[in-house]
């Protein structure tokens, strides 16, 4: 079932513009917030794509798992694998991307399939540049849990 509704938010994500307001936990993404999470033991999942991490580098700890396939708004297969695998559908996590818009779409298609607990970094990396934060760089192939 979860396989099915990523396949049709990946067919949503190419034919319309992102939603912008849902209903789930919504934070300010800071240096500070990012530190508050950490110390709560909550998983910070990054969701932009590779080419983005290798940019800017990557919020630290955070596990980089990419959201959408390469060059395109089709959800990576990988994703759908990895992530029931990562987070309990209660379990507390939060996700960040780029600029938000992936984090709303994906917040809300977690929500639907029962993850509860989840947490909007709002603003995104891009917010995070602006406040000076120092990512941590990027190494290929670094392994999934922080």
């Amino acid at each position: 079932m979860l396989k099915i509704l990523f396949l049709l938010a990946g067919l949503l994500l190419s034919t319309q513009a992102l939603p912008t307001e849902l209903d789930w936990l919504k934070i300010p993404v800071s240096a500070e917030e990012i530190d508050k999470l950490n110390a709560q033991g909550i998983k910070i999942i990054d969701i932009r794509k590779e080419h983005e991490w290798l940019k800017t580098g990557v919020v630290d700890p955070a596990i980089n798992l990419t959201f959408l396939l390469p060059g395109r708004r089709q959800i990576d297969p990988e994703f759908i694998k990895q992530f029931p695998q990562l987070i309990a559908k209660d379990q507390p996590f939060a996700i960040i991307c780029n600029t938000q818009s992936r984090t709303s779409v994906l917040a809300g298609l977690l929500a639907e399939q029962g993850w509860t607990q989840v947490i909007q970094l709002t603003g995104g990396a891009q917010s995070l540049i602006q406040q000076g934060y120092s990512f941590k760089p990027y190494q290929q192939n670094q392994p999934l849990t922080p």
